[in-house]
């Protein structure tokens, strides 16, 4: 069945000896099993107390407006559902049934983590292959250019290879910072590698003797003879 909706316009039934009119006086000597008809018109706050209650128009024809306790109102007739008194939702009628009986139902299902492979990320192949494709430049070493954009899209690295499903995406952009920050890393000590030597020899004379003060055969007269030799061909003649 279809819940009534408490709407501007609805109609209903509510017990007449509870009925108060605008002044908050109550009408004397009414029957208590009496019913009376009446059609919903808004909320109210009366009284100064800040207690929420319908006001209602007591005759269908009539003009003359009432409070009354929500409380004490039966709905037999829709009104407006986008105009509603109760703290209901616009929500079809059937899915506020199967929300309202039962409150466990309620509760939002938690999602499971996803479950990865028995081999742990740094162990895998998937990381092997990630960190592949970002040394080798297939996959962008920055995440963003000069402008400020995206290099390449999370999703079309992710989709490159299948191994990558077998572990979380939702680390997946963590993973790939970290395996370009390693590689930015290595980069980096490899240039400082390259350059040290070459500064070293542009600021240190070469030294022709060793640390003991003997001439070093480098740069030697005793270098300088052999290599004379060699030239002329005189040690195949000696052997």
């Amino acid at each position: 069945m279809r819940k009534m909706r408490p709407g501007k316009g609805a109609r209903g039934t509510i017990l007449t000896r509870l009925i108060k009119s605008s002044d908050g006086i109550p009408y004397p000597n009414e029957d208590p099993k009496h019913r009376s008809n009446v059609v919903l018109q808004k909320k109210a706050k009366i009284n100064g107390k800040g207690v929420l209650f319908f006001q209602f128009d007591g005759r269908i024809d009539g003009d003359e407006l009432y409070y009354a306790s929500p409380h004490w109102l039966k709905v037999i007739e829709e009104g407006n559902i986008n105009d509603l008194f109760g703290t209901g939702s616009q929500q079809e009628p059937q899915q506020e049934e199967q929300q309202q009986p039962n409150q466990k139902g309620n509760k939002k299902k938690k999602k499971k983590p996803f479950k990865e492979a028995k081999t742990k990320w740094n162990h895998s192949l998937a990381k092997r292959l990630l960190y592949n494709d970002v040394y080798n430049g297939v996959v962008p070493q920055d995440a963003k250019d000069e402008d400020g954009k995206s290099t390449m899209h999370l999703e079309d690295i992710f989709q490159m290879h299948d191994e990558y499903k077998k572990y979380d995406r939702t680390k997946f952009s963590a993973r790939l910072g970290d395996i370009r920050k390693e590689i930015k890393g290595l980069i980096s000590r490899r240039n400082e590698d390259y350059e040290a030597p070459k500064e070293y020899i542009a600021n240190v004379p070469v030294s022709y003797c060793n640390w003991k003060g003997f001439i070093q055969w480098q740069g030697s007269e005793s270098q300088e003879r052999v290599l004379q030799d060699i030239e002329s061909g005189i040690f195949q003649k000696k052997g």
